[in-house]
């Protein structure tokens, strides 16, 4: 497929993950779930001024989940076609079975260049695109990660959903086609807590390799933001989302936000980083440096 402005959909031509689902071991934690917070309309109107009020309940968590009014439904802008379809960001390939154990237990006895070796053939997963070089590639784990391919958020949505169905529905298959995973779409669809055990197994007792990609620290003055920028809004409408106080864009704007006193734009603190991500990718929960 094509249009004047985009370029085509690549293929994908999925190979073995190594991975395999073993819902016999499924290791889920007991862990307390973040608390959820739903704020009445007149609450929802002071972003702040909301969040200081619970605050005293949420810090012993780190976390919470503040659910809008029903009323409050702000549109998507990277839904629309000249991100969705057009532009392309870079991943990282994240190697899940490592972010606990650097080693699962089936490869300690493995000689390093093997391994080496294996990793290689895997990073290319079900993506029919030219590799970087491995001179390239051993610099990107210098710094603790791989870099993966390029995908649009269209593509990228069809690679983590054929990930999904191969690992959890097509398990030992070595190369499966798409027609073929919709004809045994009935195979696989775990349960939520199904793919939550299955993931805390390969992270605290792992015996299988399993790498996925995910597209970390893109800057939305550069890529776009999930929301509606004001700037970018016509001044005559007024639009509602775009001048939002809970627009991630306008947050660190805020009256009584810490923020409001930066005035440059830096990346990551003042502007919001966007994060894409699919089954078993992760991002660690951490107290910022700023």
């Amino acid at each position: 497929w094509r249009n004047n402005n985009c370029t085509p959909l690549k293929s994908f031509n999925l190979i073995s993950t190594y991975g395999k689902w073993h819902p016999d071991e499924s290791n889920r934690p007991e862990i307390d779930d973040a608390p959820v917070f739903t704020p009445t309309e007149e609450e929802f109107k002071d972003a702040i001024g909301y969040i200081a009020s619970i605050r005293p309940q949420v810090e012993k968590y780190g976390i919470c989940r503040i659910v809008p009014p029903s009323s409050w439904r702000p549109p998507c802008p990277l839904k629309e076609k000249s991100f969705w379809k057009c532009t392309e960001f870079n991943t990282r390939v994240q190697q899940v079975d490592k972010l606990q154990n650097r080693e699962p237990k089936k490869k300690e006895t493995q000689p390093r260049v093997q391994k080496k070796r294996k990793r290689r053939k895997k990073l290319r997963f079900g993506m029919s695109q030219k590799l970087r070089s491995a001179e390239s590639a051993d610099q990107d784990e210098k710094f603790g990660f791989q870099s993966g391919s390029d995908f649009t958020l269209e593509e990228f949505q069809k690679y983590a959903d054929m990930f999904k169905e191969q690992y959890f529905g097509m398990k030992g298959s070595d190369e499966i086609s798409l027609f073929e995973i919709k004809q045994h779409k009935e195979m696989w669809r775990p349960s939520v807590e199904e793919i939550e055990g299955e993931y805390w197994r390969i992270v605290v007792c792992p015996d299988d390799e399993v790498e996925v990609d995910y597209g970390a620290d893109l800057d939305t003055a550069i890529f776009s933001s999930g929301f509606p920028k004001s700037y970018l809004s016509d001044a005559n409408k007024q639009d509602p989302y775009g001048l939002s106080c809970w627009n991630l864009n306008n947050l660190r704007r805020q009256p009584r936000s810490v923020l409001s006193f930066e005035t440059e734009d830096i990346s990551g603190v003042v502007v919001p980083w966007l994060y894409v991500g699919m089954c078993f990718s992760s991002f660690c929960w951490v107290v910022e440096r700023c």
